[in-house]
């Protein structure tokens, strides 16, 4: 078995060190052992209406990414068979997607990812995204519909006071240390789905562009909606959609824990990793400070280490 080793992942705390089973493409840009294939014709047609509302990137990103999560946990081939509907945190809106034909859970997993690449490619840097409607193909047809709605009045305002808030609390921080968003720093974090799955991590001080750290995530989803939650021989390097951005995630390679990983708490992991590490979201009050950053990462499973990451 060979070993990838990330660079600038050494720490005083530990070093992540990738084992994987599979070859690693000769890409420059990013390792893949497995890409998973997408539905065949999978296209998106998007119409944004600028006119009628807008979000925050970031509350879209984290939206879409969460859905996608929920939405791998069900077998790939299984057929979504109702509206699924979600809620974007702090800016209070819904999105919707609305499954037809043979639509499954897969191709659903698959329309976040195009969507979202969509989206990223459209409003890059951050830029606020307006409502929209989209609507997913293939060959064989529509698939489902994806849209986002303009929250309600009430909603809408309680979110520009929100807004306002974050823009003097990021301003005050900015002006009393300008290398905030980059200094170093380590600790742990609990997995809101599982509390016995922590993750022990140390950023690394290099930024990374945002949404190419976002689309990594997207493309995570795709991975564990191909794999039953209770496989083992997790081994998984998602690429960004321009391939510069890499979040990774394997089995530790010896050990007690070398067996224990299996890919529900990866899935598990990958969401805590982008909703406390780099969204930065905090529950009460509901706020959030995205830290667009490298990172390594240790999983550990009621204090045994079961795996190890980076988003690099």
């Amino acid at each position: 078995m060979g070993t990838f080793s990330i660079p600038d992942t050494r720490t005083d705390d530990f070093t992540i060190s990738m084992p994987f089973s599979r070859g690693q493409s000769t890409n420059s840009n990013a390792s893949i052992l497995h890409d998973p294939t997408p539905p065949p014709g999978l296209a998106i047609n998007v119409v944004f209406n600028p006119e009628d509302y807008d979000f925050e990137a970031a509350h879209v990103w984290l939206g879409l990414v969460t859905a996608g999560s929920i939405l791998a946990q069900y077998p790939p081939d299984q057929r979504l068979l109702r509206v699924e509907n979600f809620r974007t945190v702090i800016s209070n809106a819904k999105f919707y997607i609305i499954p037809f034909r043979q639509c499954t859970y897969s191709t659903a997993v698959w329309s976040f990812w195009e969507l979202g690449t969509h989206i990223a490619r459209q409003y890059p840097n951050l830029a606020r995204v307006p409502t929209f409607m989209s609507s997913i193909t293939t060959t064989a047809g529509l698939q489902a519909q994806l849209d986002i709605l303009k929250p309600s009045e009430r909603a809408a305002k309680l979110t520009d006071v929100r807004n306002a808030t974050e823009m003097e609390s990021a301003v005050r921080s900015r002006d009393n240390n300008s290398n905030t968003s980059l200094r170093a720093s380590s600790g742990r974090i609990t997995a809101e789905e599982d509390p016995n799955l922590s993750i022990r991590y140390q950023f690394l001080g290099r930024r990374l562009v945002p949404c190419q750290v976002f689309t990594a995530f997207l493309r995570s989803n795709t991975f564990f909606s191909e794999h039953d939650g209770e496989e083992l021989d997790v081994s998984m390097v998602a690429a960004s959609m321009d391939r510069t951005v890499r979040l990774g995630i394997t089995s530790v390679g010896a050990g007690p824990g070398a067996d224990r990983l299996i890919w529900e708490f990866a899935r598990i992991a990958a969401k805590a990793v982008w909703w406390k590490l780099v969204m930065g979201y905090q529950v009460e009050p509901e706020t959030m400070e995205p830290r667009w950053e490298a990172v390594t990462f240790m999983l550990e499973y009621s204090g045994m280490k079961i795996g190890q990451g980076f988003l690099s």
